[in-house]
């Protein structure tokens, strides 16, 4: 009651207040006591969920943002909701603009999908490479990595080192570099093992368009 005080939601979201508050021991006997983590909130902008304002909001700090999100991912919130918003970010997308890597991962942990794109068509792995969001580089350069590992593709359009927008290390570019070669010799020996025919005299710029989608 002492939560929902401040809220403008007719519905039940004391939950949301919680997280919005940054009050983690609010948060676990919310949930424990069967409170919806994949409720979306009407009053708030956009219409947000709470694991969306664990991340997103200003008054949470590191550690404690981390906590949160590690109790609404036990509660089964679901990693894969989109913001109601022009952007359409997935909590993916949010965490890899907060610039930290262990929410990222815990994200991954869940299922959340390493390719997913926005309503821009953007992967997480092109927001981390652009760092712009970041006041350290090595915080893009350990995004980039986490990402690779759990099976983000850098063979995409928007990676391009020659764009002159982007602000990535030459550690980042060498890092894609080898991901992209690798990751063309997977596809290439995927093709190949389909047997002989048309599709194993696969160009590399088709190899490139087919990693986009596997």
């Amino acid at each position: 009651m002492a939560l929902q005080r401040r809220h403008a939601c007719p519905r039940d979201h004391a939950l949301h207040e919680a997280v919005r508050q940054a009050n983690c021991a609010a948060v676990r006997l919310l949930l424990e006591n069967s409170a919806e983590p994949n409720d979306r909130c009407l009053a708030l902008d956009n219409g947000e969920f709470p694991l969306q304002l664990a991340l997103s909001s200003n008054l949470v700090r590191s550690p404690e943002r981390l906590q949160m999100v590690e109790l609404l991912l036990e509660a089964r919130a679901d990693v894969g909701q989109r913001r109601n918003d022009p952007e359409g970010h997935t909590p993916l997308h949010d965490g890899v603009r907060r610039g930290d890597p262990g929410v990222v991962l815990l994200l991954l942990r869940h299922g959340a999908d390493p390719n997913v794109t926005n309503a821009f068509g953007e992967a997480p792995l092109e927001l981390a490479v652009r760092g712009s969001f970041y006041t350290d580089a090595r915080e893009s350069l350990a995004l980039v990595e986490t990402l690779i590992q759990w099976g983000a593709c850098p063979v995409l359009p928007g990676l391009n080192q020659h764009d002159g927008v982007s602000t990535a290390s030459p550690e980042i570019w060498q890092l894609l570099k080898r991901s992209s070669a690798w990751w063309r010799c997977r596809m290439l020996a995927w093709i190949r093992s389909r047997g002989s025919g048309p599709l194993t005299q696969t160009l590399p710029d088709i190899l490139i368009k087919v990693a986009q989608f596997l």
